[in-house]
């Protein structure tokens, strides 16, 4: 009876070893068989990759999967540098030989260097003429006027940008700032500046300013530098410069955006 049992459960581990065995084996070949897939779909893809380039690569052409012959590449090679070489050079061996390439010496002209085409004189010039009348400032545009009133604790600014011009204009700003004031001393030495220490909104702000139009500003000095300090006695320059831009890209005469009073301070 025992004897029996050991036959039977014996039986029983060779029948799970076989069929342990033959899954594995399956297993294997489903591996096998998945990596050929792969490998087939990666080659596929890669010549396709490569056919769509059409491109010869060290005289390969992946469209047709072809080798150049080698006597085109030289000939490619020698269209594309300035070399000169003799028909027996020019030629390419069938052996394992060396190729010889000799410079061309400067007394011997050659062909196959690419012609340089020339610009033509009119177009440069006409070129440079737009470029010129591009960078000109124009005038006869806008008028900066002035009027200051002096007090004891400072002096009152009015000032405006005056279209002077027969028509219409758009006008932009960079920032927020539209002008900005300068003191000077007697010595021509800036003791005061309007900006100084300021922050202004960068963004663009556009203006239309109609013919015969003014935009107005007004401002105060009490008499300090840019420390906060009472300037002495003496005489000073206020100069006022607006900044606006023409939408149409042209430059506005510098002079046209400034406006200058002198004064003196007791």
């Amino acid at each position: 009876m025992n004897l029996y049992r050991i036959n039977d459960t014996a039986s029983t581990s060779n029948k799970m070893k076989n069929e342990f065995e033959e899954r594995m084996g399956n297993i294997m070949k489903v591996i096998k068989k998945t990596k050929k897939v792969i490998a087939v779909l990666v080659l596929c893809c890669t010549a396709i990759l490569l056919g769509s380039l059409n491109k010869n690569i060290f005289g390969f052409d992946y469209k047709t999967k072809n080798m150049l012959n080698a006597k085109n590449t030289v000939s490619q090679l020698n269209s594309m540098m300035p070399i000169s070489m003799s028909p027996t050079q020019r030629d390419t061996p069938q052996d394992n030989s060396t190729i010889e390439i000799k410079p061309v010496p400067a007394s011997v002209e050659t062909n196959s260097l690419p012609a340089i085409k020339k610009t033509d004189p009119e177009f440069m010039e006409r070129t440079k003429q737009i470029k010129e009348e591009s960078q000109k400032s124009v005038t006869g545009v806008f008028d900066t006027e002035m009027d200051i009133k002096q007090e004891d604790s400072g002096v009152k600014l009015d000032f405006s940008l005056h279209n002077i011009s027969d028509k219409d204009l758009a006008l932009y700003f960079r920032s927020s700032q539209k002008f900005d004031i300068f003191i000077t001393d007697s010595n021509g030495d800036e003791v005061y500046r309007w900006s100084h220490g300021k922050g202004f909104l960068m963004s663009i702000i556009e203006i239309e300013l109609k013919k015969y139009e003014k935009l107005s500003f007004s401002e105060v000095w009490g008499y300090t530098d840019n420390n906060g300090n009472r300037v002495p006695p003496g005489k000073y320059s206020i100069t006022v410069k607006l900044l606006p831009k023409l939408k149409n890209g042209k430059n506005i005469s510098p002079d046209e955006l400034m406006a200058v009073k002198d004064i003196e301070v007791k």
